[in-house]
């Protein structure tokens, strides 16, 4: 069943051309859905690509693209194999500091979802998440939900 949830960005580019990369990605859904931190499933795939890079037609998949600076694009990415195609990844931290980063168009509940069920199941140190909202320009937006989920009390 299919959420009306914005998905989270997951692919880099020179995977565009692969269709089957897409569709593997978009049978597990979001990168969040895939580090198992949410159970929404998105309805489009969002793929992260370089500012001047060409952005690719699929007909095959309901797509959102979002541009990126090069230093952007190489933090924080993880190879895996999903389907028997080797997909990049962002990373637990980099896929939570990008939902702060577009969470006027993901919404902030998500990002909040996220950022709980990385520190809840310990899949991500705060520290790391930190670095990552920093590196993205979002730690100022972040910050009072990271006190707040790593407060004790």
């Amino acid at each position: 069943m299919i959420d009306s949830v914005v998905p989270l960005v997951v692919l880099l580019p020179n995977m565009a051309s692969n269709g089957s990369t897409v569709l593997a990605l978009r049978l597990r859904g979001s990168a969040l859905a895939f580090h198992e931190l949410t159970d929404h499933v998105p309805p489009r795939v969002w793929m992260a690509i370089g500012q001047t890079d060409w952005q690719p037609r699929i007909q095959t998949q309901a797509m959102r693209f979002a541009r990126f600076p090069a230093t952007q694009l190489a933090l924080g990415v993880c190879s895996h194999v999903i389907d028997g195609v080797k997909v990049p990844v962002f990373g637990i931290a980099k896929t939570i500091a990008d939902l702060f980063r577009y969470r006027r168009i993901t919404g902030v509940n998500l990002a909040v979802e996220g950022l709980r069920e990385a520190l809840r199941q310990r899949k991500a140190k705060p520290a790391e998440i930190a670095k990552a909202a920093v590196a993205a320009g979002v730690w100022k937006v972040m910050e009072p939900y990271m006190v707040a989920l790593t407060s004790n009390g």
